[in-house]
């Protein structure tokens, strides 16, 4: 994750809050790199994707909604705990949310050899007036990814289904992964 999210910051160079107001005192130090999307945010949504299919995979459908709910605010704290301490935007949580997610979704995907969707993102129109809510992009209920209801109409999944070859090296990982479980 942080090789792919590192790139985008690179790319994009969005600027930090800091870089706006002198007012602005963050309670951590400023990352000297780009905001968008959040690297934080990304990793812990990939993490909360990747638990959700290791650790769900022998539940039933009220214990993993369960599951998805907690691992997914979890993620959400450390995405939202950055923007409180002055070092992110809510709308770098979203696009780290939907790196993360479609990363993790990549990476099952590959693990158990069955298509995962890729996604663009534009947040152009987002108004900056909203906090970051993780519901906007996922489905704790069903495990959806994507735009729900919910979201403001500025989020913009654009679903691609994909495949890749057969990772051998992933699958395996992911059978240990999954038999320490």
């Amino acid at each position: 994750a942080k090789v792919v999210e590192m790139r985008f910051k690179h790319a994009l160079a969005c600027r930090r809050p800091v870089d706006y107001s002198p007012q602005i005192q963050p309670i951590i130090p400023t990352p000297g790199h780009a905001s968008l999307p959040s690297g934080h945010a990304t990793e812990a949504f990939i993490v909360a994707r990747l638990l959700v299919e290791l650790c769900g995979a022998k539940m039933n459908a009220t214990g993993k909604g369960v599951l998805r709910t907690q691992l997914m605010l979890q993620a959400a704290r450390v995405a939202i705990n950055r923007t409180v301490a002055g070092v992110h935007f809510p709308i770098d949580s979203v696009a780290g949310q939907m790196l993360g997610l479609v990363l993790g979704e990549y990476l099952v995907g590959r693990a158990l050899n069955k298509p995962y969707q890729c996604s663009t993102y534009d947040g152009a129109n987002d108004t900056g007036s909203s906090d970051f809510d993780f519901r906007w992009q996922y489905n704790t209920n069903t495990g959806a990814t994507g735009a729900q209801p919910t979201a403001p109409g500025w989020i913009a999944w654009n679903p691609v289904p994909a495949a890749g070859a057969p990772a051998p090296a992933i699958r395996w990982l992911w059978k240990k992964a999954v038999g320490e479980w």
